[in-house]
Formats: C-alpha cells, structure tokens, sequence
C-alpha cells in the first residue's frame, strides 16, 4: 500500500491495480474460451474488506483496485452466467503473509503503523480461504458434488470468514433483498 503521490510518478500506485485488476482479468481471459466450450466454469477472484475503508491512509491505490475488481466480477457474472458461468468474489479474511508490509509496498509512517496493526489482528489462516475458494468450486458446480443453493453467491461478496452454510440457508433472502453486492455504503449482508 502506497500513499498517493505528490511529487512522484503512479507507476507504483497503478501497479497495485495492473496487480488486483488487470490480472485477474487476464486470467479470466485465458480461461473463459474454455468455460464456454464446455457450457460450465467457475470464476474466483479474491476481494478484500479494503474496498470499502475510505477512512485508511495509504489505500487509495488498493482500495481502489478492489472495488474495481468487485464490480467487474458483479458484470461478469450478468454477461456470464447464462452460459453457465459462475463467478464468485472472495475476502479470505485478515492473514498475515509475506506480501503484508513488503519492502516498497508500504511508503508512509501511517501506512507501515496501519500493516503493522493488520498483521497483529490476523487472526485467519491461508488454509480458511483455501477452503472457501475450494468449497465454493466445487459446490457451485452442482452435479454429485455439488449444492444448487450456492449458486445464489455467483456475483457476490462473500467472506472467508463467514459461515457458507447459514449464508446460503438465507438465498431466498439475499435475492429478494439483493445482498452482498457492492453497494454505496459497503457490502450489504446478511
């Protein structure tokens, strides 16, 4: 995470979106050709909370960035899914790794203070998102494997961190009420 520069160039700043946006889009692209040949797909791309801190020195170039790719994936998922597409965007919770606070990342005292304090809260596990990214990969795919209720999150938010079966024993109520999408004031859950 980088302060917005004053008398720098953007090339670390747009950097943070080439890495949260263009990338996964990239991906996307590379593997969407296939999905539609064979009328089925799932598309996962990580999110984060910080979408939606707009009182946070320093994240105006990530925060940024992962609304972008929050919106895209809520498009795609429109254009997609009738092709039998899904397409999921996932917080995998607080971890702490390598990546937090790296060298370069992280240019001002308020935002090395701010990381510093992320990586002390970091109470989630790599393993936690590897599991929810899995389970929403295999169940939204239905079949012998899989659970038709998942479905209803193709679009959506959702959090690592939260329950996926009471999340998804309230479908009827997040489609009714349109929930877990990208919204003015955050994310409105369930």
């Amino acid at each position: 995470m980088t302060a917005f520069p004053t008398e720098k160039s953007l090339d670390l700043w747009w950097r943070v979106h080439e890495l949260n946006v263009k990338v996964p889009m990239s991906l996307i692209l590379a593997v969407l050709p296939s999905f539609i040949a064979r009328g089925t797909g799932t598309l996962i791309t990580l999110g984060s909370t910080a979408a939606f801190a707009s009182n946070h020195p320093t994240l105006s170039s990530y925060g940024s960035a992962k609304i972008a790719i929050h919106r895209a994936m809520e498009v795609l998922d429109i254009e997609l899914r009738p092709q039998g597409i899904q397409s999921y965007t996932v917080h995998p919770g607080v971890i702490a790794t390598g990546l937090t606070g790296r060298e370069g990342t992280v240019d001002t005292e308020e935002g090395k203070a701010m990381m510093a304090h992320m990586r002390s809260l970091a109470p989630d596990t790599v393993e936690l998102a590897a599991d929810t990214i899995v389970a929403l990969a295999v169940l939204g795919t239905g079949g012998e494997n899989g659970d038709e209720r998942v479905k209803v999150l193709s679009g959506r938010y959702y959090d690592s961190t939260w329950d996926l079966e009471k999340i998804i024993a309230q479908g009827e109520d997040i489609l009714n009420k349109d929930l877990l999408r990208v919204k003015e004031n955050g994310v409105t859950s369930p």
